[in-house]
């Protein structure tokens, strides 16, 4: 099964300011509050259960790196240049099975920011002989 991923990364000051930026509350009812991610980049429904993200110490200007260790990466490093770029990163957020249309693709969050870098695709092999 084909499905996309849709990648940020960027450059925080701490593992706990990530956790701030992404983090998603509760009304009393136990209707979700958007996180400050969600907000920024306009995203509306998605499985909040496929995210996952990182913070590394310290920065690197390889993506390739950055996302080393995520699902599925082997599969999507080499679909845009995932050498090197500019800036240097410690933060990557991906959210699987989503495919961001890139209304915004740079924001600034305090002394952070985090860019929009692309949607890459990776195949869910399933093993279908249970």
């Amino acid at each position: 099964m084909n499905d996309n991923v849709s990648i940020w990364i960027g450059n925080f000051e701490s593992k706990e300011e990530l956790e701030n930026y992404t983090n998603i509350e509760y009304t009393d009812d136990g209707d979700s509050i958007s996180s400050i991610f969600e907000r920024d980049f306009n995203l509306e429904y998605y499985d909040r259960d496929l995210v996952e993200k990182k913070w590394i110490s310290p920065s690197t200007n390889n993506v390739k790196e950055l996302l080393k260790g995520f699902s599925y990466s082997n599969q999507f490093f080499e679909q845009y240049d995932t050498s090197n770029y500019k800036e240097e990163s410690n933060v990557a957020i991906l959210i699987y099975n989503m495919e961001y249309d890139a209304n915004k693709t740079k924001i600034k969050y305090k002394n952070s920011e985090l860019k929009f870098i692309g949607v890459a695709h990776y195949i869910i092999t399933v093993d279908d002989r249970w």
